[in-house]
């Protein structure tokens, strides 16, 4: 039924396009001034939204990942544009929109739309994970691309050597090739982990790999095309250095300038996300256009700074819209990207029954390069950070995807001067950059959850399948205690209990309780200090933590988090070390000259610290009434929860320590941050209560 509306919703859709084009002459007959084009590129860009949006709402249970059906509708209306199918005066503005997509400059999606891809995926990436999964990623993106594009050139110059194809290619080309062939897009793989909930491990380690190949692959691609058209020299390795390295200082650079720029501005959405859109456009068309550097790792190093590093600093209230937003903006792009990408593959691909024996022989190919490249930095890769094991392995190989960087740069290629490149050279190239683009969405994309559900990478262990388990139980007694109370509503005495007994939620299958108690423990940990970290954060959106103090609290529960569990939760005397004021600072405020400026810094410390210590209390309290109703929910033995509780009260003693300790060594500074604590209760609750007001109509 869904698929029938859907066809409904899209033929509506062209029809109100159709009247466009036949009422309008003026535009018909001047259908090749540049005002017609920008009017032909706003109807696509109507089209492409409204179809990513019919898209998202019928096909949310297809098993086609979102960017493999806009890529596939994208190829049904090039075909019709290539055929001519619809005629060519009725539909005269849809052909004009398609023709505006299908020719569309391949510079325009590097620089209007990749800043966008790049800086969300960079912004919305768990910095304590990348920086655990960042050397594994750096490894496939660097070495490995280079790896990976030299077996695929040497492997186009062997076809050559039979003399099946590539007869025009030389050794540049066949190294291009391999380097536009190899940076992978796994936007929809990544997509498929979160929804199946395999480990946040994985998903940041494919695409962290992706978004540093990307940058690598388009500094060597652009560093070879440069010689192939006369307009570069020198050493290759020096300026590969230069163009990343740049890259990568240029966006922590301005990262931090605008970091600095937005911490202090106080709760305001449009400064906020305004400044960092125009960073970063602004960091790419720096490193592109006036340093000639790398516009995807200056990108990339300044979405981990604002993303990562200054997510503290973005006001509390503006933090959720901005995710928002860039989220939005990336639905956006990849709804525009990918529509585009199927309609230049219907549009420009040459095809001959040649080629597509060739193609698959390059599709085999590359993952048989890939697979050697895996092979080859694996001994390495399981030994640095997180590690990765031999069924990860299996995923990050097979969800290489390729997508819209790899068609752009073909695109570039197919654009280039026909007195460097011949024809002949430039469609073989486009055809089988296009053709693995496809084949790759297509058939990786479709599969990769087959995939990881084979290999069990999604599977609970058996500790959290009886938290669980519990977990359904309690809830619902919970539930089935709430009916019997809610049946007694005079206002509900015709309601059909039957079926309103039917959405109380089923208790799970039960599973053999064979469980060590060390591993309940271990799990129960992680879930309480998730439960600590999410209090943190919501103690920061309500103004009670600072930036300072929840960076140093998170970055704690993370640290702890990677031993899985294995360590109490009173562990953690990094955190006891880090409130106390440095050493040089007490010593420079014994001096008169210095006296001043260390008593600054020390109070900016010590605040930070006091308001960790205090959050850290309460955070405390919230574990430790959850850890009460796991209890009683009978997820936790009496032995287990008395532990648990002791290692929560342990820590609750090193907060309250902590303060007790501030208050008798540094008196007058405690009594500065009381004061200043009671100011920003005092204006937090102001605010609170004027947003209450009007959001009860007492106040306009």
């Amino acid at each position: 039924m869904n698929y029938s509306y859907s066809f409904l919703s899209f033929v509506l859709f062209l029809f109100p396009v159709a009247l466009l084009a036949s009422g309008n002459e003026d535009l018909v007959d001047h259908s090749t001034t540049h005002m017609n084009q920008g009017v032909f590129g706003i109807v696509f860009i109507i089209m492409a939204l409204l179809i990513g949006a019919l898209v998202r709402y019928f096909f949310q249970k297809s098993v086609l990942p979102f960017t493999v059906l806009l890529m596939l509708i994208g190829m049904a209306l090039g075909g019709i544009t290539r055929l001519d199918l619809l005629g060519v005066d009725f539909f005269r503005v849809y052909k004009g929109a398609m023709d505006f997509a299908s020719n569309i400059d391949p510079h325009l999606l590097l620089f209007v739309f990749l800043p966008i891809l790049i800086f969300e995926a960079a912004f919305n990436m768990d910095l304590h994970t990348f920086k655990k999964t960042g050397v594994n990623s750096a490894i496939l993106a660097i070495p490995g691309i280079v790896f990976a594009l030299l077996l695929t050139g040497a492997m186009v110059m062997g076809i050559q050597a039979t003399g099946y194809a590539f007869s025009e290619w030389n050794w540049e080309i066949a190294f291009m090739f391999g380097a536009v062939i190899s940076a992978t897009d796994p936007v929809a793989v990544v997509a498929v982990l979160k929804e199946l909930g395999a480990s946040k491990k994985l998903g940041t380690l494919i695409e962290g790999e992706s978004l540093l190949n990307d940058g690598t692959s388009l500094v060597i691609f652009m560093v070879i095309l440069a010689i192939l058209t006369g307009e570069g020299g020198g050493n290759m390795l020096l300026q590969f250095l230069f163009v990343a390295g740049g890259g990568t200082i240029l966006g922590i650079v301005i990262g931090w300038i605008f970091l600095r720029w937005i911490k202090n501005v106080f709760r305001d959405a449009l400064i906020e996300i305004s400044a960092v859109i125009a960073a970063a456009y602004l960091t790419f068309y720096l490193a592109e256009y006036v340093f000639h550097m790398s516009g995807v790792l200056a990108l990339v190093s300044l979405g981990l700074m604002i993303g990562g590093f200054g997510k503290s600093m973005i006001s509390p209230n503006v933090e959720h819209f901005m995710e928002e937003f860039w989220e939005l903006a990336g639905f956006i792009a990849n709804c525009i990207i990918f529509l585009i990408v199927g309609i230049i593959i219907a549009t420009k691909t040459v095809f001959t029954l040649k080629g597509f024996i060739l193609l698959g022989i390059i599709y085999i190919g590359i993952h048989v390069s890939r697979g050697v490249m895996m092979l080859a930095f694996y001994p390495l890769m399981k030994r640095i950070g997180y590690g990765i094991t031999p069924k990860e392995s299996a995923v990050v190989w097979f969800g290489g995807l390729r997508g819209a960087l790899a068609l752009s740069l073909g695109l570039i290629v197919l654009g280039v001067d026909s007195g460097y490149l011949s024809d002949a050279i430039k469609n073989e190239f486009f055809f089988l950059i296009a053709g693995t683009v496809t084949l790759t969405l297509g058939i990786n994309a479709t599969t990769v959850e087959l995939l990881v559900k084979k290999l069990g990478l999604t599977q609970l262990s058996l500790a959290s399948r009886l938290i669980n388990n519990k977990a359904s139980k309690y809830l619902n007694e919970s539930q089935t205690q709430y009916l019997e109370e809610i049946k007694g509503n005079r206002y509900l005495k015709k309601a059909n209990w039957s079926l309103v007994k039917e959405i109380i939620p089923k208790v799970s299958s039960s599973e053999q309780e064979d469980l060590s108690i060390s591993e309940k423990l271990c799990e129960t940990r992680i879930r309480l200090l998730e439960i600590e970290k999410g209090s943190y954060w919501h103690q920061f959106k309500d103004g009670l933590l600072g930036n300072g103090a929840i960076n140093k609290l998170t970055d704690t529960i993370d640290n702890i988090i990677d031993e899985e569990g294995a360590i109490p939760l009173s562990e953690r005397k990094d955190l006891e070390m880090s409130w106390s004021p440095p050493l040089l600072l007490t010593e420079l405020s014994k001096f008169k000259i210095t006296r001043s400026m260390a008593n600054n810094l020390m109070l900016g410390r010590l605040y930070d610290s006091y308001d960790g210590a205090v959050s850290m209390v309460v955070s405390q309290k919230t574990c430790l009434s959850v850890l009460k109703e796991m209890k009683e929910s009978g997820a936790l033995s009496e032995g287990e929860y008395i532990l648990l509780e002791s290692e929560i009260q342990d820590n609750i003693i090193q907060g309250n320590t902590f303060i007790r300790n501030l208050k008798r060594n540094h008196s007058e500074i405690y009594e500065s941050i009381n004061t200043k604590q009671a100011y920003r209760l005092l204006l937090n609750k102001e605010r609170k209560t004027i947003a209450d007001m009007a959001a009860n109509g007492l106040i306009d």
